[in-house]
């Protein structure tokens, strides 16, 4: 079953081009990743410093697999000094 994420992260003040780049980093590695169908980032033009993942798996275990790569946990070493708050993740489901 395809599992559909987004997931919102507000950069700390002075930290957005920072964080920018750190997510910009996970594009390639994830794209190439098994089960990966899409892996968006984009950029809330009224918001600086506020970004959004949206992505696309073939399934939970190549999303699991993904949260669990070398790339995601080496991110979420260095996300409490970027990010402003809780990120914002859900799961969504394909209707149609």
């Amino acid at each position: 079953v395809q599992v559909t994420l987004s997931v919102i992260f507000k950069a700390k003040a002075g930290k957005e081009h920072e964080l920018k780049t750190e997510l910009l980093a996970l594009l390639a590695p994830t794209r190439k990743e098994n089960g990966c169908l899409n892996y968006d980032l984009h950029e809330d033009p009224n918001d600086n410093g506020r970004f959004l993942f949206y992505e696309n798996w073939e399934s939970q275990g190549d999303l699991d697999k993904h949260i669990n790569s070398a790339h995601v946990q080496n991110f979420f070493k260095h996300a409490p000094s970027l990010i402003e708050g809780e990120v914002e993740l859900v799961h969504w489901k394909l209707i149609n």
